[in-house]
């Protein structure tokens, strides 16, 4: 009997035992056709048949693991659990039964007898430990045996939550499981750290394992790489802070290009000649690094090695002067510092709707129709765009100003959004992203938006996110601007306004209570656009962005601007300004939006009035739908203010301090100074009479 438990403590069949493939150790393991066993000598055997099975069939699914788990991490573990922690044990069972052999007195009592009890008492603390070692097992891949009819209990463990179920475990209080843990963790990581150096000292990504990393590929529709990637939270460790994990995805791609433009650079030479040295300074920090990975200790030496980086190669990849193009390029026409891109944008726009009007005009006079058929494609706003660059042009006065234009030209676009809307279809004024209510402005049933393009190596501190965030704004500003022309427009009738005897309706134009009504309130949504373009524009944007280009071009010897920190000082600003110019509160902007759609309304109603002649009837009839179109925009300049008077009361500031403590000697406070927020707003437009309470006169 002694012999067969021997043999079934090492992983091999006896008789003494059944035949079983699942983990199911709370049923009978006691071969029954064994006979005189007592009932306590049965007991002992179960245990020593639960351990021999444990140990039985983690060989058995272990070496299904490391010959056939996608992953690398995990099979790395699966290796050491089997030539490792198995040899442990299986060592432990060749002592066992050298120990007999040699008579030891610990073991065998008199009469050379080894009592039951004792073997138990040897092999009992291996129990534990195994029914450990298969938990993780099936952790990693389900034995399918134990569950053939459940199939969604099949899916196969990744090595991110590998490491992090190990990093848990290490925290039971079971000694023994946590030596264990710790053990297991040391060969996850240090396997994860090997394919992840692939990345962070050479650019790419590893040939087999690259799916163990958190490091994905962009791919389109199409299922054709990018060439772009991306942090994959669900794969980040748990040792991995999201701004580290943001930081090695930066390091990698970095290295990327540069290893890219070793061919076209003029600065090839010197790369080449850097990079070695730089790789081998690089895999001295990492290996430095000790087991299991301490984030801070992570933290630290991808923080040396983009240092390094930055010190010795980033500038010749993207020089100060390039990041200060683009950041002009952005400021000039997407936050309209260039006033008069926006002047010529919107006329543009607004000739180009109107030659689409009159074609279609003359095919049916169905004016509903028309402009639900109105189709603006891609060749109109080319053209359209063309046409404003080219007035830009007419208006440079230097050849600096040539060339910053020219290539704001090239990298600049006017693009349809994907979805169409009806013009006459109420627009839905509730949606979940604020800045989507603006992006019809130029065109009444197209939604479009400004958008740039974004080369190499640009991308490195300027994303996508960001990019949305800067059309989103330019469609918030060009829609007010634009509701603030069409507004001014009206006091170019001046034959409405002060030549009676030139208009048949000339007296009720001059003298009718309604109209003067109307001139107040026009008087007062103009005002109260003026200000909130001042303040936005003068005021927000000015300040906050002079005080980032500042710091910008004037880095401190100790922390010289390396594009992620540059990239994080730039999103923070970004959200800073969605947050400034109100573009993220969507009762306001609600308001705003309506507001802009009756003054369209009253402008268009007004027109036609004033090119009425003669026909009495219908100027009553208009007169009666411009009144109506006055009460409402009254109501919805009213519903702003009242809402900017909740803002002041209420509004809390963007809280990013967590994402700014990576931005060395950067001002946290200062940006936008305290002295422009909303109650000063306010009080430009109490002075200026714009009062929710009261009915304007």
């Amino acid at each position: 009997m002694i012999q067969e438990i021997l043999v079934a403590l090492s992983g091999h069949h006896s008789v003494l035992f059944l035949d079983r493939d699942t983990s199911d150790t709370d049923a009978s393991l006691v071969n029954p056709d064994i006979k005189d066993l007592a009932t306590s000598e049965i007991a002992l055997l179960q245990v020593v048949g639960q351990i021999a099975l444990y140990h039985r069939l983690l060989k058995k699914q272990l070496n299904v693991i490391v010959s056939s788990h996608p992953s690398l991490i995990c099979r790395a573990v699966a290796a050491s659990l089997l030539h490792t922690h198995l040899r442990r044990f299986q060592d432990h069972i060749l002592a066992l039964e050298s120990r007999i052999l040699t008579e030891d007195a610990a073991v065998v009592g008199a009469y050379r007898n080894v009592p039951l009890s004792v073997l138990v008492t040897e092999v009992n603390p291996w129990q534990r430990l195994l029914r450990w070692y298969w938990s993780i097992t099936t952790f990693i891949q389900p034995n399918r045996s134990d569950h053939a009819a459940d199939t969604a209990s099949q899916k196969l463990a990744d090595a991110a939550s590998l490491i992090n179920r190990l990093r848990r475990e290490a925290e039971t209080g079971f000694e023994d499981v946590e030596s264990a843990a710790i053990e297991l963790s040391r060969v996850a990581e240090r396997a994860w750290l090997k394919l992840a150096s692939t990345w962070l000292l050479y650019g790419r990504l590893p040939q087999h394992g690259a799916a163990d990393l958190f490091i994905g590929i962009d791919t389109g529709q199409d299922g054709q790489s990018r060439d772009s990637h991306f942090v994959d939270p669900q794969k980040l460790p748990c040792f991995v802070e999201e701004h580290t994990a943001a930081s090695i995805l930066f390091i990698g791609r970095t290295l990327s290009q540069l290893h890219a433009s070793q061919t076209a650079d003029h600065h090839a030479y010197r790369l080449q000649e850097e990079t070695p040295d730089l790789s081998s300074a690089h895999l001295e920090i990492l290996s430095s690094l000790a087991y299991p990975i301490a984030s801070n200790a992570l933290n630290r030496a991808i923080a040396q090695i983009r240092k390094s980086l930055s010190q010795n190669l980033l500038q010749l990849l993207l020089p100060a002067e390039e990041v200060t193009l683009i950041l002009d390029v952005l400021r000039q026409f997407f936050l309209l510092g260039r006033g008069e891109f926006a002047v010529l944008l919107i006329e543009e726009a607004g000739r180009t709707a109107k030659d689409k009007k009159k074609i279609l005009a003359q095919e049916s006079s169905d004016l509903v129709s028309n402009l639900r058929n109105m189709n603006v494609r891609d060749g109109d706003l080319f053209e359209t765009s063309s046409k404003v660059w080219r007035s830009l042009m007419n208006l440079s006065n230097n050849e600096d100003d040539d060339d910053f234009l020219d290539r704001a030209r090239r990298i600049i676009r006017l693009e349809v959004a994907s979805d169409k809307r009806d013009p006459y279809q109420k627009v839905d004024l509730n949606q979940s992203n604020p800045a989507s209510k603006f992006e019809d402005v130029l065109f009444p049933a197209v939604k479009t938006h400004l958008t740039m393009t974004i080369q190499q190596p640009i991308d490195l501190f300027l994303s996508p996110d960001d990019l949305k965030s800067y059309s989103s704004m330019q469609n918030y500003l060009l829609s007010l601007r634009k509701a603030q022309l069409q507004l001014s427009s009206l006091w170019r009738h001046s034959t409405a306004r002060r030549d009676p005897s030139r208009h048949s309706s000339s007296q009720s134009l001059a003298s009718d209570p309604s109209l003067r009504k109307l001139w107040a309130t026009c008087s007062s949504a103009l005002f109260l656009l003026s200000e909130l373009l001042a303040y936005f524009e003068g005021e927000i944007i000015t300040l906050a962005w002079a005080r980032f280009t500042e710091w910008t071009r004037h880095p401190s010897s100790s922390s010289p601007r390396d594009p992620e920190t540059l990239a994080i000082a730039h999103r923070y600003l970004v959200k800073l300004l969605l947050h400034a110019v109100l573009l993220d509160d969507a009762a306001l902007t609600t308001e705003l939006r309506a507001l802009i759609a009756h003054a369209d309304a009253l402008v268009l109603l007004f027109d036609r009035l004033v090119a009425v002649s003669g026909t009495e009837a219908g100027a009553q009839s208009m007169y009666l739908d411009l009144d109506r179109a006055r009460k409402r925009a009254d109501a919805a300049m009213k519903a702003v203010v009242r809402r900017l008077r909740a803002l002041d009361r209420d509004r809390a500031p963007e809280t990013t301090q967590a994402e700014m403590n990576e931005v060395p000697d950067m001002p946290r406070e200062g940006w936008i100074p305290a002295s422009t927020g909303v109650h000063r707003l306010l009080m430009k437009l109490d002075f200026g009479r714009v009062d929710d309470d009261e009915e304007s006169v």
